[in-house]
Order: structure tokens, then sequence, then C-alpha cells
């Protein structure tokens, strides 16, 4: 086995760090904001974040694709 296929061996059995999951939660919070609000979605976003960064979290948990990025990987 090659050091590349080892490191791609370790990198899907090490869960990502808790950063890289807050940051996809308010990714996925602010893509919303602007599909709800439209040109406004930077006030409505400061407005509704708690809702928006939960929702994300929920979605992370739902997914497989966002599987990588769960905090409880």
């Amino acid at each position: 086995m090659t050091d590349d296929e080892l490191n791609a061996e370790l990198a899907t059995l090490i869960p990502p760090p808790p950063r890289q999951y807050r940051q996809c939660r308010v990714m996925l919070a602010r893509q919303a904001a602007l599909r709800e609000a439209g040109p406004d979605h930077q006030a409505y976003f400061r407005q509704w974040r708690a809702r928006l960064i939960e929702d994300a979290g929920e979605l992370i948990k739902r997914s497989p694709k966002w599987v990588k990025y769960h905090a409880d990987y």
C-alpha cells in the first residue's frame, strides 16, 4: 500500500474536526437564508440565525450526502 492509498484510507476513518461541522452548518444556513429572503438575505440571516443553523444541523444529520460533516460521526 502506497502512502497516498494509506492517507486516503485513514481520511475515511478519522472524523472531521468540529470546526468543519460548524462551518458546514453556517454555509447551509446562509444558503437557506438566500433562498428564503432573496436580496435581503443578510438581514434575514441575522434575525433567524439560530433557527437556520439548527435546521442546517438537522439536514446534515438526515442526509447521507453530508455524513462526513456530522459532529457525531
